[in-house]
């Protein structure tokens, strides 16, 4: 048996599903310098699908004794004729083909999880991105509310203080105002007193006056019919004894030691 491996051989007709579409430019060229890189730039577009289970191998009973270099090879020759080149639109699209060795699912299978462990990645990044820009949008919109709260509360406390002054003064030109009402009115009450005191006082003094006056009239009074009274009883007495007659002696006596009367 020859040691050459066989070529790889592809149809050249163009069945309905080998159609050209319409997909996003490619990510990663095409071309390949003896590496698997031209294989996996295939897999990067999502428009990829796998292929079936049954495939023909592409090597021999001698393949296992072939270098990577000659598998990258026949791999990168296998691929240029399962994809279509658009030059025109920049684009590419893929082609079915059931032929596809073990090292091709792998390397397939290996993209797939690559590609689905990105997705998962960017998933994970835009959620996290999302989750941030709530948090930041819920941080501002508490910043902002306990911002407004706070000048809610500084405009009550300055229209509390302005209401607490304005009643302070108030209050106190209500107190000033009361004790200068007292003070006038306690003036006017002492005037008041004292003119009614002196009025009482004076009136006292010629009541006494008067009173003092009249009992001097009645004591001058009450002499004066005295003197009057014994004057009228001295003089009838005396009237009295000059017509009364004299009276004989009726009694017994001594008189220069001798005896006289009967």
């Amino acid at each position: 048996m020859s040691l050459r491996p066989r070529p790889v051989t592809a149809t050249v007709t163009k069945p309905k599903w080998m159609e050209p579409q319409v997909t996003r430019p490619r990510s990663r060229s095409l071309e390949s310098n003896g590496s698997t890189a031209s294989l996996t730039s295939v897999l990067d577009h999502d428009s990829y699908e796998s292929l079936g289970e049954s495939e023909d191998e592409l090597h021999t009973e001698e393949g296992d004794q072939y270098t990577r270099s000659d598998i990258d090879n026949r791999l990168h020759e296998d691929v240029k004729n399962k994809c279509i080149i658009s030059e025109s639109s920049s684009q590419y699209t893929e082609q079915k083909d059931p032929q596809l060795s073990s090292w091709e699912k792998w390397l397939i299978q290996k993209s797939k999880s690559e590609r689905k462990k990105q997705r998962e990645i960017r998933r994970a990044k835009k959620q996290e991105k999302t989750i941030k820009e709530k948090e930041k949008q819920d941080k501002e919109m508490k910043e902002k509310k306990a911002e407004e709260r706070r000048k809610e509360w500084l405009e009550q406390k300055s229209y509390e203080e302005k209401l607490r002054k304005k009643n302070d003064r108030q209050r106190k030109r209500l107190e000033k105002d009361l004790k200068e009402d007292e003070k006038r009115r306690i003036a006017v009450k002492a005037e008041g007193n004292y003119d009614e005191w002196m009025e009482r006082k004076k009136k006292e003094e010629k009541d006494l006056k008067k009173e003092q006056k009249r009992r001097q009239q009645e004591v001058d009074h009450a002499k004066k019919k005295q003197q009057i009274d014994a004057q009228h009883k001295y003089e009838e007495w005396l009237h009295k004894s000059k017509n009364r007659p004299k009276s004989v002696p009726n009694s017994f006596g001594y008189t220069s030691g001798k005896l006289t009367g009967m």
